[in-house]
């Protein structure tokens, strides 16, 4: 005896392999194709739709459920696009404007020239995130000729046979120009002049989850911190008596050597600055000439 076939969910159906939602609200249709998903999945996304467009969140054709009533959505203003150093200046004027003139000098127009000279060519419409990856991996490839770099007048710095950096660029440098990159796009977006953010993308796939793809700066080393007084006292009282000597000599000898050099300056004996200081032997002594160890 032949089975027989289960009913389709209320407002959806089945084409080939496909869900196809299809309700009436407040005597406006709204249809949607919601692809190749499960149909929990799409009894899921049938129940958003609908919440949505009670919500007035939701546009059917091109109008919103708003005050019990359908409301013409509201066309939102025309993108610009302007080409990359166009937009890169009208940044640059709004940034020297809110930061300090320092910060506005040794970061956003250091870190703006290399990026104007690789997407000067470009719209902002047209700058990927693969785009913006490329770049990372420019900043970072250094010439590898056989017979070295060359370089004409004109050139930069880079070779004129492979057009790769002569030296490629600290991790810290290249992080910084990816910022003020990503700063750039957020405030392009706030003035109208771009779409989106290429640093972020964010996919939806066929089973109706997300994928998110995002540029990833490069890891760098922390930064140094110097031990305090206390701190270092602390650190001694903890060592047993084979590693005192260690942990303490190098710090006296610093200090020793800092303090000669600074009685030197005092007294304006500046050539002797180009010797060292006598090196301490045997034992480290303290300024009131008891020793350590």
């Amino acid at each position: 005896m032949k089975q027989k076939k289960e009913p389709n969910p209320e407002n959806l159906y089945k084409r080939r392999a496909s869900w196809i939602l299809d309700f009436y609200i407040k005597g406006q249709r709204y249809t949607e194709n919601l692809g190749p998903v499960s149909k929990s999945r799409a009894k899921e996304l049938r129940d958003k739709r609908k919440g949505d467009a009670a919500d007035g969140t939701l546009v059917i054709n091109g109008k919103q459920w708003l005050n019990r009533q359908w409301v013409a959505e509201v066309e939102t203003a025309a993108i610009e696009d302007p080409m990359f150093d166009v937009a890169m200046q009208k940044f640059l004027d709004w940034y020297k404007a809110e930061n300090a003139a320092y910060t506005y000098k040794k970061y956003a127009l250091t870190a703006s020239k290399n990026l104007k000279a690789y997407f000067d060519k470009y719209q902002l419409s047209q700058i990927s995130l693969v785009l913006i990856e490329k770049y990372k991996r420019d900043r970072k490839t250094a010439c590898s000729c056989a017979s070295g770099p060359t370089r004409d007048e004109g050139s930069g710095d880079r070779c004129t046979n492979c057009k790769c950096l002569i030296k490629s660029k600290a991790n810290a440098t290249v992080n910084r120009e990816l910022t003020l990159l990503r700063h750039f796009f957020n405030k392009m977006i706030d003035f109208r002049l771009a779409k989106s953010n290429p640093f972020r993308v964010v996919q939806q796939l066929a089973d109706g989850s997300y994928r998110v793809q995002k540029v990833k700066l490069f890891k760098e080393h922390g930064r140094e911190r110097y031990l305090d007084q206390e701190e270092q006292q602390r650190l001694l009282d903890q060592c047993n008596q084979d590693l005192k000597l260690p942990v303490h000599g190098p710090a006296y000898r610093f200090q020793v050597i800092g303090a000669e050099v600074y009685a030197l300056a005092q007294r304006g004996f500046r050539q002797r600055l180009r010797h060292s200081p006598k090196p301490i032997c045997q034992k480290w002594r303290h300024s009131d000439g008891s020793t350590v160890g």
